[in-house]
C-alpha cells in the first residue's frame, strides 16, 4: 500500500513538468508583441546589435521555466531544460529571420512550428513518463517513470453469501450483526441469508429480533 501511495505522490509531483510546455504554449501572446513592439520602435537604419537586443530581450519571458531547477526530482528537471532547449530554437528562429534575413513568413513558418509541435510533443512526453533529453544523456534505465506501469489492484469480491457458507459459520448473535450492517448498506438479499442463519443458530431473543427484521423487510414468509 506504502509504494503504491509513494507512486502516485511521485506521478503528481513529476507530472507537473507539463507546466514547462504549458508555459512555452501560451509565451507566443506575451514574447510575439513584445518583439515586434521593440522592432517598430527602432528606425529601419539601425544598426544590427539594436535588432538583435529588440527581437532577443523578450526571450526573458522564459527564464521562469528555471523554477523547474528547484525540484528534487532529475526528471522534473530534464523535462526543464528540455522546454528550455525548446525555448532556445525559438529565440534563434526568430534572431535568424527577423533580425538578420527580416524574413516574416519564414520566422512564422519556423518558430511556429516549433511552438505548436514542441509544446505538444514535450507535453505528450510527461504523460508517457518519457523524456527525450535523458535518452540523449544515457539515463534511458530510469525511462518510463515507474508511475507508468502502475495500475490499480482491483477489488477482490467476496464470495456469494449463501445459506450454505452462513449456516454453521457463525452464532446467531454474530449473523444478527452482520445482518444489520448488510441493511443499514441496503443490500436487503444478503441480510436475509444472515437473518435467516441467526434465527436457526440464535437464542430465543436473536431469533425474535431476527423474526422482526425479516418482517421488517417483508421477508417473514420464509417461515
Amino acid at each position: 500500500m506504502s509504494k503504491t501511495i509513494n507512486l502516485v505522490r511521485l506521478k503528481k509531483e513529476e507530472q507537473r513538468s507539463r507546466r514547462f510546455y504549458l508555459l512555452l504554449l501560451l509565451s507566443p501572446f506575451v514574447t510575439v508583441p513584445w518583439a515586434a513592439l521593440g522592432l517598430m520602435s527602432l528606425p529601419y537604419y539601425a544598426p544590427l546589435h539594436l535588432r538583435l537586443i529588440a527581437a532577443g530581450v523578450p526571450g526573458l519571458f522564459f527564464t521562469l521555466l528555471l523554477f523547474g531547477w528547484l525540484s528534487p526530482h532529475l526528471y522534473v528537471r530534464r523535462h526543464m531544460q528540455q522546454a528550455l532547449l525548446l525555448a532556445g530554437l525559438r529565440l534563434a528562429s526568430g534572431l535568424l529571420f527577423l533580425s538578420l534575413l527580416e524574413e516574416t513568413f519564414l520566422w512564422f513558418l519556423g518558430s511556429g512550428s516549433l511552438w505548436l509541435f514542441g509544446s505538444i510533443w514535450g507535453w505528450n512526453q510527461v504523460v508517457l513518463g518519457d523524456c527525450w533529453l535523458m535518452r540523449q544523456l544515457g539515463e534511458g534505465k530510469q525511462l518510463p517513470r515507474p508511475w507508468t506501469k502502475s495500475k490499480p489492484t482491483p477489488a477482490k469480491k467476496s464470495p456469494p453469501e449463501t445459506r450454505l457458507n452462513v449456516v454453521g459459520a457463525l452464532d446467531g448473535r454474530k449473523a444478527l450483526s452482520r445482518a444489520q450492517f448488510l441493511l443499514d448498506r441496503r443490500q436487503v438479499a444478503q441480510a436475509v441469508v444472515y437473518l435467516t442463519a441467526a434465527f436457526r443458530a440464535g437464542p430465543a431473543e436473536v431469533r425474535q429480533q431476527a423474526v422482526a427484521q425479516l418482517e421488517a423487510i417483508g421477508e417473514v414468509e420464509l417461515f
